[in-house]
């Protein structure tokens, strides 16, 4: 090969070492190309997995827990963020799918939450009948939106790890420290570089405050610990920040400061910090989180606290009583579509009768010394609202059944919107004056 080589002409030979080093180029270029596509490979990834459902059925079944269970095996010493959608079938009317597809993607979060998962890295959606993922033309594929799609946007944490040393030294002047105020008086203080390389300012934080009963209604939540002690509030506050709708969360590391104003209040110094954790049926009941709460009195009184990782909180002490519904019975005549609220003066709690017949509810546990008040709306055969409101020892009770009786005297006939679609909660918070105060 040699000796033919040096029979070439000069020109041919500066040829062939000219084509020699593009092949060498060439290598060098495929070898960089695959480098960066198997660090994206490793950095970054997704799972995307269905779980089907019986006809009518939201329980998961045992197959069902298996799936789940593989891909939080697969996620282990991740950074991940998982999304669900629920979806039904068109076999029945809209608005039951869009109950059953509900009940579907919640039952799904929550067997994920009793594996360890936390409540922040779970995102939930839920379409009935709307935006099928397969045709509902025939029975064959129709029968497969009874399903909840999971998507799970995993990271590797070494790859993770490794970037944000190479990244540790972030450049003078990043970015100043930052405080947000919010229209219900909550302050949420973030130093600088709390969040780099990303900066504050490139952040969307969405800040639900919660600071009355009408605050709790539209917010579905109650004042209940998951392990059944009824709390009164000082304030909840929703955070969640994101990028282009991605979830970020402080550094490793790296505290946020929030204050949480009195509201016109004195400081309670029992307050304690406590954590959101969605029930089956949506709503929020409370987990302690034990972490130190201070106080700021410098003119507006403030509870402070520090959080590594921005979600729901809420600052409450338990009252004492265990919400349990089997406190006193209730019985509203005359009405369809009640809703009945169980409050006291000067204390943000709140209970909701649970309905046991079509007229015949069950309240929480009261302490009477705290003065217990009941509101109620119901809606006649004409759907048009009535509300009663006051003390519930001030009811009529009939001893021999053991349960109060609000007849019809008690109500009165509200106005009626034509204009929008009101629910009950709409009228409980538009016309009672117990609920809407800031108590």
């Amino acid at each position: 090969m040699l000796s033919t080589i040096l029979t070439l002409s000069i020109n041919e030979r500066a040829n062939i070492i000219r084509y020699a080093r593009n092949i060498s180029r060439m290598k060098n270029i495929l070898t960089m190309i695959f480098a960066l596509l198997t660090v994206s490979a490793v950095g970054q990834g997704k799972i995307h997995k269905i779980i089907f459902f019986g006809a009518g059925q939201s329980t998961l079944t045992v197959s069902n827990k298996l799936q789940v269970d593989s891909i939080i095996e697969s996620i282990k010493n991740m950074s991940y963020q998982i999304t669900l959608k629920g979806y039904a079938d068109t076999t029945s009317n809209e608005n039951i799918n869009l109950e059953i597809s509900k009940k579907r993607v919640l039952n799904v979060s929550n067997y994920f939450m009793s594996k360890g998962i936390e409540m922040s890295k779970i995102k939930t959606d839920f379409y009935g009948e709307q935006n099928p993922i397969f045709s509902n033309s025939v029975n064959e594929t129709r029968i497969k939106n009874r399903c909840v799609v999971i998507d799970v946007l995993i990271e590797n944490k070494a790859t993770i790890e490794k970037e944000r040393e190479a990244l540790s030294k972030p450049p003078k002047k990043f970015e100043n420290d930052t405080v947000i105020r919010m229209i219900g008086g909550t302050e949420i203080e973030i130093e600088a570089e709390t969040f780099f390389p990303k900066k504050i300012s490139e952040i969307k934080f969405d800040v639900t405050e919660v600071y009355t009963v009408c605050d709790m209604l539209n917010n579905n939540v109650l004042t209940r610990a998951i392990n059944g002690d009824c709390l009164t509030s000082a304030g909840m506050l929703f955070v969640r920040p994101t990028i282009a709708g991605v979830e970020v969360q402080p550094n490793k590391g790296k505290l946020v400061k929030i204050k949480i104003p009195t509201k016109g209040g004195a400081l309670d110094k029992s307050m304690t910090l406590y954590g959101g954790v969605k029930n089956v049926d949506g709503t929020i009941v409370w987990k302690n989180l034990s972490p130190e709460v201070s106080y700021q009195e410098d003119g507006n009184q403030f509870y402070v606290f520090k959080v590594d990782t921005l979600s729901t909180f809420n600052l409450d002490k338990p009252m004492g009583i265990i919400c349990k519904k089997d406190g006193h019975k209730v019985k509203i005549p005359g009405f369809r579509n009640v809703i009945i609220t169980q409050t006291y003066p000067n204390e943000r709690y709140l209970s909701i009768a649970e309905k046991n017949t079509k007229r015949r509810f069950t309240l929480d546990k009261v302490v009477k010394e705290k003065k217990p008040l009941i509101t109620i709306v119901g809606f006649d055969k004409d759907d048009n609202p009535y509300l009663a409101q006051g003390p519930l020892i001030e009811l009529k009770y009939s001893r021999w059944r053991d349960m109060y009786i609000v007849d019809k005297s008690y109500f009165k006939k509200i106005i009626r919107d034509y204009t929008k679609k009101m629910t009950p909660y709409d009228y409980l918070c538009n016309f009672s004056g117990y609920l809407t105060m800031t108590q």
